[in-house]
């Protein structure tokens, strides 16, 4: 799937190691924000920067998710937005930003 030209990946249910490989790249403050909610899929969408802040809010206008950036090191600034929620949830966001 691709959004906007950006390549897009949906994972549900990811095991436990996955989920540690994510929480590994958020910050303190946004694991915090994400142990607070259920989760059973998130959204992975390589961006721009700019793009990246503007499909988080556009993703969390539309639907019940927490768009949250995943950090690491990226020669090309390249941003990695996820997107944390149910599957109907996650699914109705990335529609969102496909229109966009």
């Amino acid at each position: 799937m691709q959004v906007a030209g950006r390549k897009v990946r949906m994972i549900s249910n990811p095991t436990e190691s996955t989920r540690q490989l994510l929480l590994g790249r958020l910050t303190n403050t946004s694991k915090e924000l994400l142990a607070q909610r259920a989760w059973d899929t998130v959204a992975l969408v390589e961006t721009s920067l700019a793009d990246l802040f503007y499909f988080a809010d556009e993703a969390a206008k539309k639907a019940s998710v927490m768009a949250l950036e995943l950090h690491g090191s990226c020669p090309q600034h390249i941003g990695l937005l996820a997107l944390f929620g149910e599957r109907s949830a996650v699914e109705s966001a990335l529609e969102a930003i496909v229109k966009l």
